[in-house]
């Protein structure tokens, strides 16, 4: 069982986490033995989730294959929403500020000696819902993405950020043998590709931001760039509705931006402009939103010591999720089993212990045997070839 000092057990929380990759995390943790709070936009559903998770505990088997230990087991209950539970959900919206403080505030309470995990998991990608039009929703899918993926992400940083510190604190008086906790955020290689393509003196501007209000707004400066070029505007009578999260959240946004592709769609009303060459990087909107996330990974580790907190990222790859509902083309998915496997690495094993300002992604291929998966550490920026 992972313990910290006294016999507590590890409190971790995971935000989107009533669904696919978040679920997939919450039921590892379980079976290293931690406490997990699980965070779910929709608290029903993640009533229902925890439930699920408590009761097959007992059963569960680690990615590792070791097995949960029974005094975990004996934990149990039967509600999902019960303080004692091996698996706790609890509401949380990272695009709302005061879900982000309650959640804050009812995680201090359940766990006062600290929380140990942090894993943010709660994302957006519009881009991937199958009525995404880049010619009217790149813009809107930019806006969304960042207020998700980043600003969602760094709120519900910032605030359990004390909880976070409080665990070394602990360990310097004695009363934990946890040395530090870990905050692991999930991303993607598209982040770091994004940041690839962005010209050098935006990429170092991202990278050398010296705090959050800086990068934030260096973010928005180049998102600013995208939603403000003159390109192709087009003017359509039906905004289309899209969205698509992860963790088992909703989205939506309206039509009214300009893609990648610059076609015209017949019968709008449009006007020809030159367009900002950022367009043409995939996916721009999720991109950039993961390139800011990675990068606050980089700047809360040059803030913190390694003793003080752990900060890193990591990529699941390709992977079977809600994300890719809609994806009809030939690459093939990794089990969501597979991708999150690299979660447990990075937090139980050799691969992840003692660095920080890292980013690892999980290397297998589809259908490898999670026994066989293989995790590896790549650099922050991904230059094209």
């Amino acid at each position: 069982m992972s313990e910290s000092g006294g016999g507590r057990r590890l409190v971790a929380l995971v935000s989107g986490g009533n669904r696919g990759l978040g679920r997939a995390v919450a039921a590892d943790l379980m079976a290293r033995g931690c406490r997990v709070f699980l965070g779910a936009r929709n608290i029903i559903d993640g009533i229902e989730t925890a439930k699920e998770l408590n009761a097959s505990v007992a059963n569960i088997v680690s990615r590792n294959g070791i097995a949960a230990a029974a005094a975990a087991a004996a934990a149990v209950a039967p509600n999902g929403g019960d303080a004692k539970a091996e698996c706790q959900a609890i509401a949380l919206d990272v695009t709302n500020r005061s879900s982000i403080e309650a959640c804050a505030t009812a995680v201090a309470k359940a766990a006062p000696q600290g929380l140990d995990i942090l894993v943010n998991n709660a994302g957006i990608m519009m881009e991937a819902a199958p009525s995404f039009d880049v010619n009217k929703d790149t813009t809107t899918a930019l806006r969304a993405a960042l207020d998700t993926n980043f600003t969602g992400a760094v709120a519900l940083t910032e605030a359990l950020l004390p909880q976070l510190l409080q665990v070394s604190t602990n360990a310097d008086r004695g009363k934990s043998s946890s040395s530090s906790a870990h905050i692991l955020f999930i991303s993607s290689g598209v982040g770091t590709r994004t940041m690839g393509l962005l010209s050098d003196d935006d990429r170092t501007a991202l990278q050398a931001a010296p705090d959050v209000k800086l990068l934030h707004g260096e973010l928005e400066r180049i998102a600013s760039l995208l939603c403000n070029s003159k390109s192709s505007t087009i003017t359509s009578s039906s905004p289309s509705t899209v969205g698509r999260r992860e963790g088992g959240e909703g989205g939506g946004g309206g039509g009214g931006g300009v893609g990648v592709g610059g076609e015209r769609a017949s019968g709008d009303e449009t006007k020809e402009r030159h367009r900002h060459p950022y367009f043409e990087i995939p996916s721009v909107g999720y991109g950039l939103s993961k390139a800011g996330v990675n990068c606050y990974a980089q700047l809360l580790a040059r803030t913190y010591s390694p003793d003080k907190v752990r900060v890193n990222a990591c990529s699941p790859g390709f992977t079977r999720t809600g994300m890719c509902d809609g994806y009809t083309g030939s690459r093939v998915p990794k089990e969501v089993e597979l991708g999150a496997s690299v979660v447990d690495k990075v937090l139980f094993t050799p691969l992840g212990a003692g660095h920080s300002g890292c980013f690892f992604k999980e290397a297998s291929k589809p259908g490898t045997p999670l026994v066989e998966s293989v995790s590896i550490k790549e650099a922050w920026v991904s230059l094209p070839k």
